[in-house]
């Protein structure tokens, strides 16, 4: 009464292969994401978030903080 296993079968894969393709997997992941996190504190916070919200309004959508980040780090190239 053995029933068929749904899924992907087993790639049957060594000790030394799994680790290699675990670290091939985590290198691609941490090359893709590319992600930094800023930390702002409240202050500064508040400030931001009403800055955004009046940019949302100007452009009708509501901004993402990484959309109006993007927009800050435009206006201020500019400036410079």
């Amino acid at each position: 009464m053995n029933k068929p296993r749904r899924g992907r079968p087993p790639l049957n894969l060594t000790d030394a292969e799994k680790k290699k393709r675990r670290s091939l997997a985590a290198k691609k992941s941490q090359k893709k994401a590319d992600v930094k996190n800023l930390s702002i504190n409240g202050e500064l916070l508040a400030k931001f978030i009403a800055q955004r919200e009046k940019y949302s309004k100007e452009f009708g959508f509501k901004l993402t903080s990484k959309q109006f980040f993007t927009i800050l780090l435009q206006k201020g190239s500019k400036d410079l």
